[in-house]
């Protein structure tokens, strides 16, 4: 399968990326996809080498910091298409995840032939509190990273799903379809699929578009389904980036190449593509516990104060006026000659006048003059 899909260098005309020329056999290699053998770009499969297993980050914005392609179409090469138009598939995912659309992780767009197209890309982040690994799966509804590897060395929702689907054609087919990645190095080799297998694989396929990835009250009328594939314990990641595309298309006439001239090409085949981030800034979602104790004795004392004017002051208040009436209780008994000489001092201190409210009153100046 292999040695019958096109070269990417037969494919690929010419690769810019962040405004820098670059030779496409370096920064594209030949993978595995659910469509065969694909041109991928920084994809990051679980097989690669640890020398090998490095990303390309870009340093701005904008179309001229992204990665740019010119692509022949070869539309005199086709011969049994997959899809029924000319052109291209291209499609978006985490470098880490292997690209299944059943997974949902996959974004795809169609770029037909003088046609350019401009690909957004936008990011939502989810960071989850250490905190939360105490809970149980069930509760918090996530796996973190190094909790649960399954194809790969860190658990992803996506490879999880992908060894679900390859458990399920083992136990009705016995083999595994060459463009899906071996669930475990650690694991025996398991028999890939031939052209023996094709029934088989053809009569659950459709088994596999419907996917119940872990228990759900409102799905459960799906799990019995035998046309439906229940993977169990398929929970998504505590940790992880998607990425949102958006993308525009401007189509070109055959006698418009000034979009292709400044590239040094021109052909009536062509299409380009502008790949990029629009913009710095992401949204990041934090999963976190909910409550904590000091929250609920809030909760608590909120609504003592506003039914019965309670509050957290009126127990210390209530304490400590206690602790001083038990202690006139249990202090020393009274001395009689001391309340003897108070009472005395008291009848020789003068009595305090009466205060009328007439003298707090301001009062009115008085002028006297001399007669003249």
């Amino acid at each position: 399968m292999m040695s019958l899909t096109p070269e990417c260098s037969e494919m690929l005309v010419l690769c810019k990326f962040q405004n820098e020329k670059e030779n496409c056999s370096d920064i594209f290699t030949l993978s595995r996809t659910e469509f065969g053998f694909c041109c991928t770009f920084n994809y990051i499969p679980d097989d690669m080498l640890e020398s090998e297993k490095k990303a390309r980050r870009v340093e701005n914005t904008g179309r001229e910091n992204g990665l740019t392609l010119v692509l022949d179409s070869t539309t005199d090469d086709y011969f049994y298409p997959i899809l029924a138009t000319t052109g291209w598939k291209v499609m978006v995912f985490d470098p880490n995840d292997y690209p299944d659309m059943s997974t949902g992780g996959v974004m795809e767009f169609l770029l037909a032939p003088l046609a350019e197209k401009d690909v957004v890309l936008n990011v939502v982040a989810l960071r989850s509190s250490e905190n939360i690994r105490s809970y149980p799966i069930d509760k918090r509804g996530c796996y973190f990273p190094d909790e649960r590897p399954s194809i790969s060395i860190t658990y992803t929702a996506s490879d999880c799903i992908l060894a679900c689907k390859i458990e399920d054609i083992w136990n009705n087919c016995k083999c595994r379809p060459f463009f899906y990645l071996q669930p475990r190095p650690t694991e025996p080799s398991i028999k890939i699929c031939t052209t023996e297998d094709l029934p088989c694989l053809r009569k659950y396929r459709n088994k596999r578009f419907y996917i119940v990835p872990y228990p759900d009250e409102t799905l459960s009328s799906l799990i019995n389904n035998s046309r439906t594939l229940y993977c169990r314990n398929c929970y998504p990641s505590c940790e992880g980036n998607t990425y949102i595309a958006s993308s525009y298309v401007l189509d070109l006439t055959p006698d418009d190449f000034g979009k292709f001239s400044r590239y040094n090409v021109n052909s009536t085949t062509y299409s380009l593509l502008h790949m990029y981030f629009g913009k710095s800034e992401i949204t990041c979602l934090k999963q976190d516990k909910s409550y904590r104790w000091y929250e609920y004795l809030s909760d608590a004392g909120g609504i003592c104060g506003f039914f019965i004017g309670f509050s957290l002051i009126s127990v210390i208040e209530i304490v400590y006026f206690s602790a001083l009436f038990f202690l006139e209780l249990l202090g020393h008994e009274p001395d009689l000659e001391a309340d003897k000489e108070d009472e005395q001092i008291s009848h020789n201190q003068l009595p305090i006048p009466t205060v009328y409210w007439s003298e707090l009153l301001p009062r009115s100046k008085i002028r006297i003059r001399e007669p003249k």
